[in-house]
């Protein structure tokens, strides 16, 4: 039988939110005049043509990373459909659905009967229909890094879907929450059929918290997860990242 794998406990200073000295109602209404909305959380994607390194926030900026590690707070699935297939970046979508199942814009209605959510609607930069959905999916997640007292905004595009479900689903077997473990984020390079690169998001549980410490991060994920029903964050255009063609 093998032995069974030993996790780091996070200590209290990895994350400002185990720590006491702080005040994040405190900070946000001198900061932010009082309201912390999900659109202000920087956001990292997914890097397009296979790139293994991922641009994060820091104080100072952006750096670039291996790995992101930090707590999932909250996940969430979407769809967004652009009736250009190469809108320009930062344009909004033309429909789009926060529960997956109603669109709401350009055609609008139910997602299962949509032409645009079927395989083999995605039309390609040759002009030809594709393997892929025309609407595309994508995953949210609220992920608190270490020396962070909020959130980034993590967005996992369909070539990673299958990959972050599959964890989940790990963590779900053993009776965990994202929020209970500490997860590494990596990178992978991969191909399509066409030999287009692609990057797909890899994910480890790394550590994992004490009871006294999910206490506290749960507060946070809750609060993650009401800011996002009640204003999530506004899908826009992004590069390309080899989806399925």
């Amino acid at each position: 039988m093998a032995a069974k794998k030993e996790l780091a406990v996070p200590e209290v200073g990895d994350f400002l939110v185990f720590g006491n000295h702080i005040d994040l109602e405190t900070l946000v209404r001198q900061n932010l005049g009082g309201q912390l909305r999900p659109n202000d959380l920087e956001r990292v994607k997914v890097p397009a043509a296979g790139g293994v390194a991922w641009q994060v926030p820091s104080l100072d900026g952006y750096e670039t990373s291996g790995e992101i590690d930090g707590i999932v707070l909250y996940a969430h699935n979407s769809r967004a459909y652009w009736k250009t297939r190469t809108p320009t970046k930062g344009t909004p979508p033309d429909c789009t659905s926060e529960n997956m199942t109603v669109g709401v814009g350009s055609p609008g209605g139910l997602c299962e009967k949509c032409s645009y959510n079927q395989w083999a609607s995605d039309l390609r930069s040759d002009g030809k229909l594709g393997r892929g959905k025309a609407c595309r999916e994508r995953v949210t997640l609220y992920v608190l890094r270490r020396g962070a007292l909020i959130p980034i905004i993590v967005t996992l595009p369909v070539t990673s879907i299958r990959e972050w479900r599959n964890y989940a689903v790990r963590l779900t077997r053993a009776g965990l929450s994202s929020w209970s473990v500490v997860t590494r984020i990596t990178l992978d390079q991969k191909s399509n059929r066409d030999g287009q690169e692609y990057s797909e998001a890899r994910f480890q549980r790394v550590g994992e918290l004490t009871l006294e410490q999910r206490d506290k991060v749960q507060v946070l994920s809750a609060l993650s997860e009401a800011g996002h029903r009640a204003q999530p964050p506004e899908p826009v255009a992004e590069e390309s990242v080899g989806a399925v063609e």
